[in-house]
């Protein structure tokens, strides 16, 4: 499956809007004397949409995973379960490992925005769960983990997903069928309800493993859209007024509409998928940027809370000029998944290239 430009774009937004919500808790925008050019609601929701982000990269996951299981076995009931899997491992667990060892690393060593404090948290206890695919699980049981291990909850919810996923595809569609859209159907329902846990709330496993779902079923649906092109271009309108109420104007309509809004912003985050899918477009210089960040979303997203806190350590300017380290941080987490990304792919080289196929 050749690369998409425009989905690469989306990754890109989604991993943007990650950095600027870790940014925006500690100095967020509307401090900065940027509110003297740009309205309030808009820096708010600039800063405030990492969990809506997370939420796209898992619908962008279900899509292109699927969609590349598809193009590769020509029919997902065709996907080998252990290739697919090693594949996956393959890509996700060398850096993952990286980086809980740097984590251990700097517990060890005592370092104030890397050690584990809280009663009922230890690093042992956060490597587990990291490990075992439950991080949201424990994060939820025993609060907020330290900063650079609190990524690691979405990674715990999608590799839990497709522990599951090939052999659900080798079911039949009179299992699979039925359970991806059971599974999406509960996800959205999470999405929706009010827990009282404000983590689980967030990093609920129900509902992201719905958004990946959601995903899939696009996937699957999208070569039957392929051709009803009036229906497709009116998508991205759609898209628009279900994401836009909750990007920015949560806070005016959430007493009327509460959490539909997230479901909204999640449906309309499908539709642009399949736009996207469908007009994929010729990359555009102009779009390099956002199209690269986007390509090392994972390793970004992975490693990007060392440049965040590091440079905040050392900030020590007014907030009035702190938007000026946006993008400081965003080049520096861009130069940082460069150098994860081609680390690994090294190795990857080194280590399995004298393997049989």
């Amino acid at each position: 499956m050749e690369r998409n430009a425009r989905l690469d774009c989306m990754r890109g937004a989604a991993i943007l809007a990650v950095l600027s919500n870790h940014i925006g808790i500690r100095i967020p925008l509307t401090h900065s004397n940027l509110t003297n050019i740009l309205p309030r609601w808009f820096l708010t929701g600039l800063n405030y949409n990492g969990t809506e982000a997370v939420y796209v990269f898992f619908v962008l996951s279900g899509f292109l995973i699927s969609s590349r299981m598809r193009d590769r076995y020509g029919s997902l009931d065709a996907v080998k379960p252990i290739t697919f899997l090693v594949s996956r491992a393959r890509r996700i667990i060398p850096p993952l490992l990286l980086l809980i060892i740097i984590l251990l690393l700097l517990n060890a060593l005592n370092i104030g925005d890397y050690r584990f404090d809280k009663a009922g948290q230890t690093a042992t206890g956060a490597c587990l769960a990291a490990l075992g695919l439950y991080f949201n699980v424990w994060q939820a049981r025993h609060g907020w983990s330290v900063a650079s291990w609190t990524v690691l909850w979405s990674l715990s919810i999608e590799e839990l997903f497709y522990l599951v996923f090939p052999f659900i595809c080798r079911a039949g569609k009179y299992v699979f069928w039925p359970l991806l859209i059971g599974v999406a159907f509960v996800g959205l329902a999470a999405i929706a309800h009010n827990f009282q846990n404000d983590i689980w709330q967030d990093q609920n496993t129900y509902a992201g493993m719905g958004c990946i779902a959601l995903g899939v079923v696009c996937s699957l649906l999208a070569p039957h859209l392929k051709y009803q092109t009036k229906i497709v271009v009116f998508f991205p309108i759609i898209a628009l007024f279900l994401m836009v109420p909750d990007l920015f104007f949560g806070r005016f309509l959430w007493d009327r509409f509460g959490r539909c809004l997230v479901v909204c912003f999640v449906l309309g985050t499908a539709l642009i998928v399949v736009f996207c899918a469908l007009r994929g477009g010729r990359p555009s210089k102009s779009t390099y940027f956002l199209r690269r960040i986007g390509q090392l979303s994972y390793e970004i997203y992975l490693f990007h809370m060392f440049i965040v806190l590091s440079v905040l350590a050392v900030w020590r300017g007014t907030e009035a000029y702190s938007w000026v380290l946006y993008p400081v941080i965003v080049t520096c987490a861009w130069a940082l998944g460069e150098a994860v990304f081609w680390s690994m792919r090294r190795l990857d080289n080194r280590l399995f290239s004298q393997l049989p196929r």
